[in-house]
């Protein structure tokens, strides 16, 4: 109502009606589906004949709310329930699917690294060959996935952290043999267990030499597409070899440029990693680590 004061008063009147928000409130019974689950239906406490939407990913019938589970992608979701009253409310609900897949433990898992270098992966069975006093790291990187990690040594001794390093390794100790990799996922889709075994194998031969090397010079070490082989006496008759941190030869008899005194090899073809230079000459032998970055 509203009057005025003049000499003539007068009086009018507006009807307002207010009316509160709709109400949006709706859930679904869990917050966790996984991707093997039945499909979910929400229930509205609020007001009913609303829209549902998501964010990307999520297949979801827009009336009904219903969530097509096997024609979604794992993810987190964001889910909207919009009114269509007088006065238009919304809310959200946030779920997440989960992948029933295991992650392979054995394949781009599971790492191991020697002195810090590149890490490699650990596959089951493999049998991993390392020189004396090297450390050797075994690695589960942190994932998404809830799990716990129980590494078991050859001595039965049992580590439960994401990372074992093995220092200083000498061949017969305890640490030498059999590991195995006991994975259990925590998650609520109850994925199996994994487990997979590889072995460590300290080389001693791998890291002695039999000759005298305080002059030999191999550099640039770390190197990028070359080294550099260089010595006080001729090495032009000198055979060559490569081999990888697991024990591999992965070149042998490289065509070399040489004078008397030093020898250029060219490794612009290997992968990045730690590598052991093996010199032979009759029944004498020189190994030599170097790294390609």
């Amino acid at each position: 109502r509203y009057t005025t004061n003049g000499i003539c008063s007068n009086v009018s009147e507006v009807t307002l009606t207010i009316t509160v928000l709709d109400d949006a409130t709706f859930n679904y019974d869990e917050s966790v589906y996984c991707m093997d689950s039945s499909n979910p239906i929400p229930t509205i406490t609020g007001l009913t004949g609303g829209q549902f939407t998501s964010t990307a990913g999520l297949s979801i019938d827009s009336e009904t709310g219903s969530i097509d589970i096997n024609n979604s992608a794992p993810g987190d979701y964001a889910i909207t329930y919009s009114t269509n009253g007088t006065c238009s409310n919304s809310s959200q609900f946030a779920i997440t699917i989960l992948d029933v897949n295991n992650p392979d433990v054995s394949h781009d898992y599971t790492e191991y690294s020697i002195d810090g270098a590149t890490p490699s992966n650990i596959v089951s069975g493999e049998v991993i060959t390392v020189p004396e006093g090297v450390n050797l790291e075994l690695h589960v990187p942190e994932t998404a996935i809830g799990r716990t990690v129980i590494w078991t040594a050859p001595n039965n001794q049992t580590y439960t952290s994401n990372s074992v390093l093995l220092q200083n390794l000498r061949d017969g100790l305890d640490l030498e043999g059999e590991w195995s990799l006991h994975v259990i996922f925590d998650n609520s889709c109850s994925l199996a267990d994994q487990t997979i075994t590889f072995d460590i194998e300290v080389d001693p031969a791998l890291s002695i030499p039999d000759l005298e090397t305080d002059d030999l010079v191999i550099y640039p070490n770390p190197f990028q597409s070359s080294i550099n082989v260089q010595s006080p006496i001729n090495l032009s008759a000198i055979d060559i070899e490569i081999i990888d941190i697991s024990g591999r030869k992965v070149f042998s008899n490289l065509k070399k440029d040489s004078s008397e005194n030093t020898i250029v090899i060219d490794l612009n073809y290997l992968s990045k990693g730690v590598y052991f230079l093996v010199l032979k000459q009759e029944d004498h032998s020189v190994v030599k680590r170097i790294v390609k970055q």
